[in-house]
């Protein structure tokens, strides 16, 4: 007699960067959400970079610290520190795996034993969608503590699944050899855009695991509608009356050119207070992304820019409230264009079929417009032109009503795209048990 598969009963969710960050908190949201749907009786545990945020904590979901968070790439511990904690913690993983009574041992840290015993008693884990694996920092850290998170399945057996994400830029062939190593071994991996399709395949990932999905925020329900015009009132706004909203990004040091981000600040604001005067619409300015670290916080790069428009014109609001997902997706709803830097930004927008211009760093939002057919609605951040954003901005304002009913006829293929990935999930889990 064959036995009847079995349905898991915990399932590890890694790679949760911040709550903070209002597109990974709707990718966590909706990730948990698409996995309920399929497994409706399984429990979760969340794994994350920043575990003290308390959004994280509920009554539905167990939190433990992730291998970035325990060796202290959070706290500004000096890199070689980090790298050595990072050694220990996978040596510990290895021979935990082999002897469970480790689990149990008091000189190990509590949090290392908690996160150790989270993989094992984990059915299947889950790297969330995102952009997280890509070349950051010196020298490449810390990508190896975010493919450690993903070895550590390996490391305990556990199938793993790897949901819409970005994948590169990378700079050195070890970092594409880690990613291989650890991706290569997942049962499903989809990716969110066309870059990181064409990255896989040049790295070597195994071409039967790897597929395309839309990044699954384009499925995050926004709040009330009638709640955020309320509240946008507040602040100034006038229905009826022509208004855009953009999205500024943080410095991001790490990742970002600092002249390049300088000269974005600039220009951005000059051709925003241009474009408000030139057709008397007010400009809303949103922080999509408040933290967790000053580098972070994109609070820092608004201001600027919400002080070099109001230079210039007075029709200009700065949203200073940290909103929630759902509010800034109903808010940004409210909104005839959207200018947007970050990219769930963008994301919340096109859902609510506001036409959109977005300004592109890293390679993430290239792919992730190639592969829905929207290439000209962006610019890149890099090579950021006056002229340029200028026409495309104008361009997009003249034909607005033309791209709303575009993307109305767009997002109920690219929703069913989305629900098909638990689908998929759950099938391969089956085959696999």
């Amino acid at each position: 007699m064959f036995s009847k598969p079995k349905l898991p009963m915990y399932i590890l969710l890694i790679n949760i960067h911040s709550t903070q960050n209002a597109g990974d908190l709707a990718l966590l949201e909706v990730t948990l959400r698409l996995l309920k749907k399929v497994f409706t009786q399984a429990k979760f545990v969340i794994s994350a970079n920043w575990p003290e945020e308390s959004v994280l904590h509920g009554e539905e979901v167990h939190v433990v610290a992730s291998p970035w968070y325990l060796v202290g790439a959070g706290k500004n511990r000096k890199p070689r520190w980090q790298a050595i904690l990072a050694l220990l913690l996978w040596f510990y993983a290895r021979f935990a795996a082999m002897l469970p009574f480790l689990e149990r041992n008091l000189l190990i840290p509590r949090s290392w034993r908690e996160l150790i015993s989270a993989y094992r008693q984990a059915d299947l884990v889950v790297a969330v969608p995102g952009n997280q694996l890509f070349s950051q920092g010196h020298y490449g850290w810390p990508l190896p503590l975010l493919v450690m998170a993903v070895d550590f399945a390996h490391i305990f057996h556990k199938p793993l699944y790897v949901l819409p994400q970005s994948i590169g830029p990378f700079k050195r062939w070890w970092e594409k050899s880690l990613v291989r190593s650890a991706y290569g071994k997942a049962r499903l991996i989809f990716l969110r855009d066309w870059v990181s399709m064409q990255i896989a395949e040049t790295i070597g990932l195994p071409k039967e695991k790897v597929q395309y999905a839309p990044d699954p925020a384009f499925d995050y329900p926004p709040a009330n509608a009638e709640e955020a015009k309320i509240f946008l009132q507040s602040r100034g706004f006038k229905p009826g009356e022509p208004s855009l909203g953009a999205s500024l990004i943080a410095r991001m040091p790490s990742v970002l050119d600092q002249d390049k981000i300088s000269r974005y600040y600039e220009v951005v604001a000059r051709v925003l207070a241009r474009f408000s005067t030139q057709h008397n619409l007010s400009i809303f300015l949103f922080n999509q992304v408040c933290g967790p670290s000053v580098q972070e916080d994109d609070r820092i790069g608004t201001e600027i820019v919400f002080e070099k428009i109001r230079a210039k014109t007075e029709k200009v609001q700065i949203i200073e409230e940290v909103l929630s997902p759902s509010m800034l997706k109903a808010c940004y709803g409210c909104m005839d264009l959207f200018l947007a830097s970050r990219l769930h930004a963008g994301i919340f927008s096109l859902g609510m079929f506001v036409p959109t211009l977005f300004i592109g760093y890293l390679h993430k939002t290239a792919g992730v417009l190639e592969a829905l057919g929207l290439n000209d609605w962006m610019v890149e951040l890099d090579d950021l032109d006056e002229g340029e954003l200028s026409e495309k901005l104008e361009l997009a304002w003249q034909e607005r009503k033309e791209r709303a009913i575009f993307l109305r006829n767009l997002l109920p293929d690219l929703l069913l795209e989305i629900t098909k990935i638990g689908e998929l999930i759950i099938r391969d889990y089956l085959q696999w048990s």
